[in-house]
């Protein structure tokens, strides 16, 4: 993941955070769990409460697991329903991986229950991997990236009947720019089954995603405005974007990157930090992005991470080169944009 500091840490850091989405997607699968056996239930639609960690750096909820049910951590030894599978595994994400064996319990998320879910019940992972209270990561891709070769959670809860509808949406609430944000913050809402039509306002774009076979959640790019006039990007295949709640930025390919940044007055690329660029602090950074007819824009609060240093009048942006120091290969399966926090 690349995320966000918390208040008074460098900028330089997302230096790290860059190259840990770089190793993401150019991996052929960072994979996640699965579910069978699904009791029916009444199809239904509901908001999680969500967490915004270290000002937007990540966002969690709750769930529970086993029986009796636990959380935030869960102790596969106290749990009666649980299955244990032989067969041990590895997860390489972004910024760690992790080691442990596949089993099958009860999770419960919201008002969801799923009675045999297969998940990795971890022991070992990455230092720093997680941080705060957080203790594990849910999987909201497609199972063809799937590292447990099983049913993700939410595509478990579809096959049942279980959502009113066949689609889950985030609120997501911005503390990037409050200096006094607290390290947990009140995060939004997780709807899953539907969308929660008081938390936004106009019209849904729906588009159909331009793969035959669903990895990560696709989009393709048509345009890109910066300070109100038309970027030329690449078009096709290479404007493949993953949208990504887990990622903090924005990424994209070396070039569109440098035309997005060459259309800000007085931008310059960081020499400490590979594929970034810094802007004038003074300057509201205003970006569209269109993946089909409306063009969404990017609060400018959200364009800027940081100043360089205290004294500096330099500004980071959020939008970086993902292929900066990476082996990407266009056509080879990998998007080559990845669209986080910062637009979402």
């Amino acid at each position: 993941m690349a995320r966000r500091t918390s208040a008074g840490a460098g900028v330089e850091r997302f230096n790290d955070y860059a190259n840990s989405l770089r190793t993401k997607y150019n991996k052929k699968g960072s994979k996640q769990g699965s579910s069978k056996n699904v009791r029916g239930h009444r199809r239904t639609v509901a908001g999680l409460s969500m967490v915004n960690q270290d000002a937007d750096s990540s966002y969690y909820t709750t769930l529970t697991i086993g029986t009796p049910s636990q959380t935030p951590t869960f102790d596969a030894t106290k749990s009666s329903s649980l299955v244990v599978s032989s067969q041990s595994t590895d997860i390489q994400y972004g910024s760690g991986e992790v080691l442990g064996e596949l089993v099958e319990d009860v999770v419960t998320l919201g008002s969801f229950t799923i009675q045999k879910q297969v998940f990795l019940a971890v022991v070992e992972l990455t230092s720093g991997l997680l941080d705060g209270t957080v203790s594990g990561l849910l999987g909201l891709a497609w199972p063809s990236i799937a590292a447990t070769q099983s049913t993700p959670l939410w595509q478990a809860l579809t096959n049942n009947n279980h959502l009113d509808s066949p689609e889950f949406s985030f609120y997501m609430t911005r503390f990037n720019d409050d200096v006094n944000a607290n390290t947990e913050e009140p995060g939004g809402i997780f709807t899953l089954g539907g969308t929660n039509s008081t938390l936004f306002s106009g019209d849904i774009e729906f588009l159909d995603m331009p793969v035959n076979t669903p990895t990560f959640w696709l989009l393709q790019i048509s345009a890109i405005t910066v300070q109100g006039s038309k970027v030329a990007i690449t078009t096709g295949t290479s404007a493949l974007a993953a949208i990504d709640t887990g990622t903090t930025l924005i990424g994209g390919p070396s070039g569109d990157i440098a035309a997005i940044w060459a259309a800000v007055p007085g931008s310059q690329t960081v020499p400490f930090m590979s594929g970034f660029y810094s802007f004038p602090c003074t300057t509201d950074v205003t970006v569209t992005i269109s993946f089909g007819g409306t063009a969404w824009p990017i609060n400018t609060s959200d364009i800027n991470i940081g100043q360089l240093s205290a004294t500096s009048t330099q500004c980071v942006g959020a939008i970086f080169d993902l292929g900066a120091g990476s082996n990407i290969d266009e056509g080879s399966g990998n998007p080559n944009w990845v669209i986080g926090d910062t637009f979402l």
